[in-house]
């Protein structure tokens, strides 16, 4: 059965939590699953950690985890180490992971404590998101974040906060093989798989337009100018031709690329950009 799971990594405000789950809940969803990640060594995340244990316990149904970020690694203190970040990576990305694999649906929440947190859930959710999740952000103000109230009530409160749904770009709906990366549980290890995925996606549109839809003239000129950065006279002097004639490819070339890349009005700087990577990959071949 499909669950609705918020993560969510916390500083020293813990009412972002109890009030994300009642903005959700006004638009009739239900978060089935609480999970909470926190650093570890300060009193006030401590003391928040553990005013939401009190708070989510009062929801029924509700399940709930609220635990350090840790992995054998270590745990994180003040998040300004190398080794520290890896570690928010490390939990964020398979905490995501482990509810995409169950088939349920994450409600990611990139408000709360420091920043390179937020940058870092952004990523995540781009590596593994479905259409259906959501990357939120919780704004608040006014006299309901100066009380730390935890639950909006009057119809001033929900005046004062607002929950806002962070648009990202969604790899899995262009990357063939997004059930293979959620089987990598070292998250630089996925991003890695990722980028190759996307080269190879990028060569393999390249190659079929350069090969497939070009004539040979054409290719020789848009290699000259994609591949060695030509200009078109530089071009119409490599090859011993007037410059009309290699404007004329040209104009077929983008004509060509525009319906193929579905790019209307696609420009020469656009077309280089689109297949630089064939000319790329084949210099390494060789």
């Amino acid at each position: 059965m499909n669950k609705a799971i918020l993560i969510a990594p916390i500083g020293t405000e813990a009412q972002i939590v109890t009030t994300t789950i009642d903005l959700l809940a006004i638009t009739h969803i239900q978060i089935n699953e609480a999970i909470v990640l926190h650093s570890i060594g300060d009193p006030q995340l401590e003391n928040a950690a553990e005013q939401l244990k009190t708070e989510l316990a009062a929801y029924p149904e509700l399940q709930y985890t609220i635990k350090p970020f840790s992995t054998g690694e270590g745990s994180i203190k003040n998040l300004d180490t190398p080794e520290e970040i890896d570690v928010l990576f490390n939990c964020l990305y398979n905490e995501v992971r482990t509810q995409k694999n169950r088939g349920n649906t994450v409600y990611l929440l990139c408000s709360g404590g420091r920043k390179i947190a937020a940058a870092y859930a952004m990523l995540v959710a781009q590596m593994l998101f479905d259409p259906d999740d959501k990357l939120l952000y919780l704004i608040s103000k006014g006299e309901y974040l100066r009380t730390k109230t935890m639950h909006p009530v009057t119809a001033q409160d929900f005046r004062d906060c607002r929950l806002l749904e962070i648009p990202f770009l969604e790899w899995s709906s262009v990357l063939p093989s997004i059930a293979e990366i959620r089987q990598l549980e070292n998250p630089w290890e996925a991003y890695a798989r990722i980028q190759s995925l996307q080269l190879e996606m990028k060569y393999g549109k390249a190659q079929s337009f350069i090969e497939n839809q070009c004539t040979k003239a054409e290719r020789k000129v848009l290699e000259l100018a994609a591949a060695h950065g030509m200009s078109n006279a530089q071009i119409a002097a490599k090859q011993y031709v007037s410059e009309r004639t290699v404007e004329t490819h040209m104009r077929s070339l983008l004509r060509k690329a525009a319906f193929y890349f579905e790019i209307p009005d696609i420009t020469r700087a656009q077309l280089i950009v689109l297949t630089q990577t064939y000319y790329q990959m084949k210099i390494r071949e060789k």
